[in-house]
């Protein structure tokens, strides 16, 4: 206080001067004034600190936004979820975002602070606020500062009177997922950093959107395909409905290292599971989906391989017959995903500790006991820990000064008094890390172990426990324990917790002395060279200044090559001008992320998905890998799509409702609709015809009993008129539901030749009939005619054999030589003339005479026609050949007639022979020398076989005709009736006849019976 002052008001008041008044006075009124100026100064740091919460607040939901997106597949899950988050942003009274496609809402998730409001589920696109309208419209994203003058008919204008309201564009690459409609605070978008991590939430979000829906897309598709298109790389395997193995493919085998015939031996195929498999997989795919279903879907279990070792696989089974009533055999698809779930693993924690690192090093500490706080929480997180510590540690007074305890302990902890320092020789196994300098792992921490020196009561219970010592210049300062990890900890937690506190220590030595920056660079350096893909810097130009080893792996060029070039150097010229855009966008908007074609140095063109993201005006940060297998995964399901397109028949899928999901081009050219999306608006029901209708729920009960059905049906085309179809259709699951996927033809042109045959049928059964009576008639005839050839010929036949021998005996000393010679050859001409007529009769009888079948010993009967061969020219050398028990099904009156002409030309044929030799045997077609092109390789035949004159094979043509005689009659006697009446015999028996000759080397006979 100023001394005058002081004075003053010591003194008595009544002695007060107008100047001392006025000195008071103006004392008072600075004290005011600096009251005034202090209050000021306090509202603008409240201010100040206002804005710090608010930006932490933004900065945390911008943070849990992207862990969100990061963990929630669910499109409606994940959008209601951001809702959530934004509200609990102060002043963030309401939250929503709509989602559309091509104009219309297909989903919406909404959040609010006003209990009072309640928001529909779904929303008229008629009934929309007006902002969210205009930024339809517009193209734009709206902001209204005043929404109650803005927009007094909002029925949410009320609730935000003091703040603004926005409609914000969710869309990326020029295409619009939905609009996020929200209530903030006027300095969201009045204040560049506000706005900017408010934009950044709306580009995460877009973003987050076009990566779900191109997900699910592409897994839709692949679905869709899945089902009709297999992979012949997996194993393949059936078992019989007692699980025993009955076939397996090689790939298959050779997954489990057995051969096909050990699989066959084991009493089932769980004898290749691990116990711990075999209940859920009894009850749950084999009892509840196989035998009930038909189908497992795709699971995964373990497998054991033949050498011990279990190993992961996933596999989709299938119930073949009618289900459940009767199944024959099952049969499943298997693949190793050992190699997929190491990767997946390593990957996922190469990310997640690489993630971990860079969350921790980019932490916005406070001090550095804040910084330790969270590193010691994210450890816990990365080693999927319940709790943990971190101590510091003095070797030189070999003290341990607890510095962190995880949240968690404090909360099960009912220790009265707990400690904080400890010195080395009072601490049992967790001290073991500090003197043996390595760190310790105990997985069963209740089990007996020397090095325990017991826990204070009320201490938290200990189940696993991993600690480790962190060094820094050959010196241990610190451990870091955690505990209780639900499985076991292994080398990869050891070396993550290591990896991450060496880390963690670098920067608190960085923290505490000059080279934290380069410490800190060096580290995140180290990070980025181990990072899992691709990174590099590029400038303003597009000119490489920095990248990791992997981007040099990735693109085929060494460090030193890319450091001297540039994007456009690297981007395939047939993608040049993609490869322009996404860099300008970067530049002008700050983002970028895509699918390139780069040139690699030894691969060529290859496919590289870029993210970039602008550092400072003139560094650009880009990731990358290489996705090439993944488009052309992308371009085979199109190609399907389009040879399923290409397809004759109309191929269709529906829900249990009949509400089509897909149809392919042939379904849209026979119903009459011009495109998919104008087919797929339409239900079953409003394609079949009432008689079709009819039977709906039949058909869907016989594909839900059997799995598939076939049957006939009328469908409606799209202007009206009708037509018939024949459908198979089969029970599938598409979209994680029951449907149905039907392929059908026209059957218009089947039912007209039907209708066509029944007629002609019909008339055919007419002309079958007349033509049958006409056949009966001729045959009477034909029996008549051979009565009379029998009768009426040869009874002048008789006369003039008769007479002929009447003049040789009684006028014998009348005639002269040549006159006995006449008379000789009409006697024999007569006896030749009789021969013939025999030959003929038994030719019209063979063909005429019903067949009496059965089993006929075609060997005995060749042994009597030879022995009575034999008996008549008892001189003639023979080597006859016949094989026992030759036993055939036919007529045996014929078949004998048939054995006795082939075998009696043999006979004639062989008699010029010094020796005859006959042979009669069988053979199968494809062992003889002339086989049969009519039969296959297995049929049966029977030869005969001579050593005769033989004949000359181009003549082979007329060997069975009637009359056709390959001799002359001076040469060997016949008719040329014989070989013809065996032809007709063997074509009764739907037999055929064929021979093989040369000359002077005798003939073969084949012949088959059917």
């Amino acid at each position: 206080m100023d001394p005058k002052i002081a004075l003053l008001l010591s003194s008595d008041i009544s002695h007060w001067t107008v100047q001392d008044k006025t000195l008071l006075q103006t004392y008072i009124d600075r004290i005011l004034s600096q009251q005034n100026n202090l209050h000021v100064q306090n509202n603008v740091l409240k201010k100040k600190d206002d804005r710090n919460k608010q930006m932490i607040l933004l900065f945390e939901t911008l943070h849990s936004i992207n862990k969100l997106i990061t963990t929630i597949e669910n499109e409606k899950e994940l959008i209601q979820r951001i809702c959530d988050c934004l509200i609990t942003i102060p002043h963030y009274s309401y939250a929503c975002i709509i989602l559309f496609d091509e104009g219309h809402i297909t989903s919406m998730g909404s959040a609010t602070t006003e209990l009072q409001f309640s928001f529909f589920q779904s929303v008229d696109e008629k009934c929309l606020p007006f902002c969210v309208q205009k930024a339809l419209k517009t193209e734009n994203s709206i902001v209204i500062k005043n929404p109650i003058a803005s927009c007094p008919s909002c029925p949410l204008a009320p609730f935000y009177s003091h703040q603004v309201g926005c409609a914000y564009r969710l869309e990326y690459n020029h295409t619009l997922y939905g609009i996020l409609h929200v209530s903030a605070p006027i300095y969201t978008f009045e204040e560049d950093s506000n706005r900017f991590l408010f934009e950044t939430v709306i580009k995460d979000i877009s973003h987050a959107l076009y990566q779900n829906h191109k997900s699910h897309s592409l897994q839709q598709t692949k679905q869709r395909y899945k089902a009709l298109f297999e992979g012949s790389r997996d194993g393949f395997v059936m078992v019989n409905t007692n699980g025993k193995i009955t076939d397996a493919n090689n790939a298959y085998c050779s997954m489990l290292g057995y051969t096909l015939e050990e699989l066959k031996s084991l009493p089932s195929f769980y004898e290749l599971t691990p116990r711990s498999w075999h209940q859920w997989e009894r009850e749950e795919i084999w009892n509840q989906r196989l035998l009930k279903k038909g189908e497992s879907g795709i699971y995964e279990k373990q497998y054991i391989h033949k050498d011990g070792h279990c190993f992961p696989v996933q596999l989709q089974a299938y119930a073949v017959g009618t289900i459940p009533d009767h199944i024959d055999y099952l049969w499943a698809t298997a693949r190793d995903i050992t190699e997929k779930k190491k990767t997946e693993i390593e990957i996922h924690r190469n990310l997640r500790r690489l993630h971990t690192i860079i969350d921790i090093l980019q932490y916005p500490y406070k001090n550095l006991q804040d910084f330790l706080d969270y590193a010691l929480n994210q450890s816990i997180l990365l080693t999927e820990s319940a709790i943990g510590y971190i101590y510091f540690y003095d070797e030189q007074s070999q003290e341990f000064q607890l510095n962190s305890w995880s949240n968690e302990v404090m909360k099960e902890c009912t220790v009265i008094h707990p400690q904080t320092t400890y010195h080395l020789d009072k601490t049992g196994i967790w001290g073991e890390v500090v003197r043996q300098k390595k760190p310790i792992v105990v997985n069963d921490f209740q089990a007996p172990n020397p090095l325990k020196k017991g826990i204070p009561k009320g201490h938290v219970a200990l189940r696993r426990f991993l600690t480790i010592p962190i060094l820094h210049q050959g010196l241990i300062k610190a451990v870091v324990g955690v505990a209780n990890k639900k499985e076991e900890y292994d080398a990869t937690d050891t070396l993550e917790l290591t990896l991450l506190m060496d880390a963690v220590w670098k920067t608190v030595e960085s923290i505490r002395s000059e080279d934290a920056l380069r410490e800190s660079e060096a580290n995140l350096r180290s990070y980025i060279e181990n990072a899992p893909y691709g990174i590099f810097v590029v400038n303003e130009h597009g000119q490489y200044i920095d990248l990791n080893a992997l981007a040099s792996q990735i693109t085929g060029y060494s460090k030193k090559q890319l450091l001297q070039m540039s994007i456009q150097d690297l981007v395939d010229p047939k993608d040049i001008r993609s490869g322009i855009q996404h860099f300008q966008q970067v530049v002008q908007t700050g983002y970028a992320s895509g699918s390139i074609l780069y040139k690699h140095q030894s691969k060529g063109p290859r496919w590289m998905n870029i993210t970039a993201t602008k550092l400072s005006p003139n560094r650009y940060l880009g990731f990358m890998y290489d996705v090439t297998d993944h488009k052309k995964n992308e371009e085979y399901i199109k190609l399907l799509s389009k040879m399923l397109d290409a397809s004759p028949a109309s191929i269709t899928i529906h829900d249990e409702e009949g509400h089509f999901v897909y149809a392919n081009e042939k379904t849209l050219t026979l119903h009459g609709y011009s495109t998919k999306k104008e087919f797929l608006k339409i239900n079953l029901h409003q394609l079949d015809v009432p008689e079709s209708e009819k039977k709906l729920q039949e058909r869907f009960r016989m594909i839900a009993e059997h799995g598939e059905a076939q049957f006939e049906v009328e469908h409606y085309k799209k202007d009206g008129s009708q037509f018939p179809l024949d459908i198979l259709a089969k029970r599938i699951v598409w979209n994680d539901q029951p449907a149905v996927l039907s392929i059908a033809v026209d059957s218009t042109k089947r039912k007209q030749i039907e209708e066509e045959l029944q007629r002609y049928q019909v008339y055919l059964e007419d002309v079958v009939k007349q033509r049958t009576q006409e056949l009966e008639s001729l045959n009477q005839e034909l029996e008549s005619f051979a009565y009379s050839v029998a009768h009426d010929l040869r009874t002048p036949l008789r006369g003039l054999f008769g007479f002929s021998q009447i003049l040789l005996e009684d006028y014998q000393q009348k005639l002269d030589i040549q006159g006995k010679e006449y008379l000789l050859k009409i006697q024999n001409s007569t006896t030749k003339m009789g021969q013939l007529i025999d030959d003929i009769l038994v030719l019209s009888r063979a063909s005429r005479r019903e067949l009496n079948v059965e089993r006929v010993d075609l060997s005995c009967i060749a042994k009597r026609i030879l022995q009575g061969l034999q008996e008549s020219n008892p001189s003639r050398k023979t080597q006859i050949s016949i094989q026992s028990s030759m036993v055939a099904k036919g007529d045996s009156h014929l078949l004998h007639i048939a054995l006795e002409n082939m075998i009696g030309n043999a006979w004639k044929f062989t008699e010029r022979k010094p020796i005859t030799i006959i042979t009669f045997g069988t053979i199968q077609n494809e062992y003889c020398p002339v086989p049969s092109k009519e039969y296959p390789g297995n049929q049966l035949v029977y030869f005969i076989e001579d050593n005769g004159v033989g004949f000359d094979m181009r003549y082979v043509d007329k060997l069975f005709l009637p009359f056709q005689r390959l001799h002359s009659n001076s040469d060997f006697s016949g008719t040329g009736i014989g070989l013809a009446t065996v032809y007709r015999i063997i074509q009764r028996h739907h037999g055929t006849i064929w021979a093989h000759s040369k000359l002077g080397e005798g003939t073969t006979l084949f012949f088959t019976i059917l």
